[in-house]
């Protein structure tokens, strides 16, 4: 959800992005403005894109080992395991977590991306889940209660 959030941000704000996924097979990157194309590339695309100075282009890396070495502005996204990018957070990091949402908040995204969610549904799950937006939107058809046991 939050690296949704975060490409949407950027690319209103005319900025590149460069996403590295543990999710999808190649890296895919998004040219700046809102234009919906978006080109996959190689690791070597990649590293050429990436090894320019350049602060228009964003990094954002998911779940990945072995990073693309880069002067961009990096974003890491990840679960909190540490074996993931320790060796990164070793330079001048800034680590950000992502808020528990509001019912309000979840709403809202529900009415763009998860259309299908019934009202009383997202309630349920709110009031299960709390505000984590992965258990309320994106995973609210699996049975995921026994987690919580």
């Amino acid at each position: 959800m939050f690296i949704a959030y975060i490409l949407y941000q950027f690319r209103i704000g005319g900025v590149s992005v460069v996403l590295h996924s543990i999710h999808q097979e190649q890296i895919v990157f998004f040219q700046n403005g809102l234009s919906p194309t978006a080109s996959f590339l190689s690791r070597v695309e990649a590293d050429i894109i990436l090894s320019k100075k350049d602060l228009s282009i964003v990094y954002i890396v998911d779940s990945i080992k072995n990073i693309i070495q880069t002067f961009a502005p990096t974003i890491f996204v990840s679960s909190p395991n540490p074996d993931i990018y320790k060796n990164e957070t070793k330079q001048d990091t800034k680590t950000l977590w992502m808020p528990i949402w509001k019912l309000k908040e979840l709403v809202m995204c529900r009415n763009i991306s998860f259309q299908d969610i019934k009202d009383d549904k997202l309630q349920t799950l709110y009031d299960l889940w709390g505000g984590i937006p992965r258990q309320c939107l994106a995973n609210c058809d699996e049975d995921n209660t026994n987690i919580l046991e």
